[in-house]
C-alpha cells in the first residue's frame, strides 16, 4: 500500500524530518513570543476568558494560519488531508473511544455551572484551534515527513508521538515548572500514540483533531470539584493510557509485518 507521501510530483518542497522539526521550532517560537507579548504565562491559561484569548486564540491562531499557508504553498496540503485506507484493524476504534471516555470522566473535575457562557464559547473555539493546529503539525506534517523518509508505520508511531510530546517542552519557557513540563511531555507523547491510532483507523485527520479538542476542553477550565471520582481519576487515566499504549504497540508491530510505507 502506498501513502500520499509517495506522490511528491506536485510538491514544491519534498517533506523531510528535518523540515518537520524546523516547523515545530518555528511554531513554538511564534506561540511563545505572542503569549509573552500579552504577558500570559502557561499556568494562567484557562483561568479567565481573557487568558484563553491571549494565550490560545491569538498565538495558536497565528501559528496555525502560518502553518496552513506553508503546507498549501509547499504542496503538502492535499496529501495531508487525503483519505487513506485504514492501516490497522477496525477493532482499534476502541482506542479513540476510550480517549473520549476518559475525557468525559474528567468532566466531573469541572464546576461547569460557575463558568459564563462567554468563557465556554471562547474555550470551545480555543480548543478547536489547538486541535486543528497541533494535529496539522503532528499527525499531518510530521506523519507526512516520517513516511517520506521510508519509516515503517510502527516507526512513524514512535517518532511522531515522541515529537508531539517534545513539542510541549516549550511550556517550560512560558511559566510552567520543569517537573510539571517533564510529566506533561511524557503523558502527551502517550496521548499522541492514541491520536495516531485514531488517524490510522479512520484514515482522516479530522478525527484526531476532534479528539484532541475534546481532550483539551476538559483540561483547561478551573474550579475542580472535590469528588471521590476525581481523586482517583488521575491514576485511572494514567493506567488506561499506559495499558492501551502497550496494546497499540503490539497491534502495530504485528501489522508492520505486512504493511510498510516507503517513499519514491
Amino acid at each position: 500500500m502506498q501513502s500520499a507521501a509517495n506522490s511528491t510530483g506536485d510538491m514544491r518542497i519534498r517533506p523531510t524530518r528535518r523540515i518537520g522539526i524546523v516547523l515545530i521550532v518555528m511554531y513554538g517560537m511564534i506561540y511563545t513570543g505572542i503569549a509573552a507579548l500579552f504577558g500570559v504565562s502557561y499556568t494562567e491559561i484557562g483561568t479567565t476568558t481573557a487568558s484563553i484569548v491571549q494565550g490560545i486564540l491569538v498565538p495558536v491562531g497565528v501559528g496555525g494560519a502560518l502553518l496552513t499557508g506553508f503546507t498549501v504553498w509547499a504542496g503538502w496540503w492535499r496529501p495531508i488531508w487525503q483519505r487513506t485506507a485504514p492501516g490497522i484493524p477496525r477493532v482499534m476504534w476502541i482506542i479513540p473511544t476510550l480517549l473520549v471516555g476518559i475525557s468525559l470522566l474528567r468532566a466531573f473535575d469541572v464546576a461547569w455551572a460557575s463558568l459564563s457562557a462567554a468563557y465556554i464559547g471562547v474555550l470551545i473555539l480555543g480548543v478547536l484551534l489547538i486541535g486543528y493546529s497541533e494535529e496539522l503539525l503532528a499527525r499531518g506534517v510530521q506523519v507526512l515527513c516520517a513516511r517520506s523518509a521510508g519509516m515503517s508505520e510502527f516507526g512513524v508511531l514512535i517518532y511522531t508521538s515522541a515529537v508531539f510530546g517534545a513539542m510541549h517542552a516549550i511550556n517550560a519557557a512560558n511559566g510552567q515548572s520543569i517537573g510539571q513540563t517533564a510529566i506533561q511531555v511524557a503523558l502527551t507523547a502517550l496521548i499522541g500514540a492514541w491520536l495516531f491510532v485514531a488517524l490510522r483507523v479512520s484514515g482522516v485527520l479530522i478525527v484526531p483533531i476532534v479528539l484532541h479538542a475534546v481532550w483539551d476542553v476538559m483540561l483547561l477550565p478551573p474550579a475542580p470539584d472535590p469528588d471521590a471520582l476525581v481523586r482517583f481519576g488521575g491514576a485511572i487515566n494514567i493506567a488506561v493510557l499506559i495499558c492501551n499504549l502497550m496494546l497499540v504497540g503490539i497491534v502495530l508491530w504485528a501489522w508492520n509485518q505486512r504493511s510498510r510505507f516507503t517513499s519514491q
